[in-house]
């Protein structure tokens, strides 16, 4: 049954005292003085290192900006795969989520 098939895959690992004993609750951390900005770091940089290409900085990024709207467009993508690419990419672009 079900409850059969769950009780038997959270009993194969102690998932709890994982949790309990990795677990970071916000609150308890210590605050951190805030970083001066690094100005040797060029916009460019910043932006590959946070994903952002020049297609979303000029297609997403500036439309709205300037008028305060998101964009709109179509929900695929013809890139290829990471896996088949020639450039270094970001770890999560060789993930993709698959919707029902």
């Amino acid at each position: 049954s079900d409850e059969e098939i769950k009780s038997e895959i959270a009993t194969r690992h102690p998932y709890k005292s994982w949790l309990a004993n990795t677990q970071l609750i916000l609150e308890d951390l210590k605050p951190v003085e805030p970083r001066a900005l690094r100005r040797d770091v060029s916009l460019l940089d910043r932006q590959q290192a946070f994903g952002f290409t020049q297609e979303d900085t000029k297609l997403l990024m500036s439309p709205m900006a300037t008028t305060g709207q998101e964009a709109v467009g179509s929900m695929g993508t013809d890139t290829p795969i990471s896996a088949m690419s020639d450039r270094s990419k970001l770890l999560y672009t060789y993930f993709k989520q698959n919707f029902a």
